[in-house]
């Protein structure tokens, strides 16, 4: 049987998180979800699932592209435009 886990830690939580797919509800017509792999591991981590919404993306999604060291790392210069389309991207894109 095979365990589909996703475990992952980060820089500021490195208490390692386990996303198990298997409770994950991936039927086309369930809400989306999301989740701030950036907030610290919680016991039970379906509590940390909240609806998709736009502005959570928006926040997550600039957070990224802004971050002082990984700009620094990758050298790059990320247009304003640019992130938005990538926000935007869940609702407008191709499905």
């Amino acid at each position: 049987m095979w365990r589909l886990e996703l475990h992952f830690a980060s820089n500021p939580y490195p208490d390692l998180k386990v996303v198990r797919l298997n409770e994950l509800d991936f039927d086309t017509n369930a809400p989306a979800l999301a989740t701030n792999v950036q907030e610290a591991a919680r016991t039970d981590a379906r509590a940390s699932w909240v609806p998709y919404r736009l502005e959570l993306n928006r926040e997550v999604t600039r957070a990224f592209f802004r971050d002082t060291e990984l700009t620094k790392v990758f050298n790059w210069s990320i247009p304003t435009e640019l992130i938005e389309f990538i926000v935007a991207y869940p609702e407008h894109g191709e499905s």
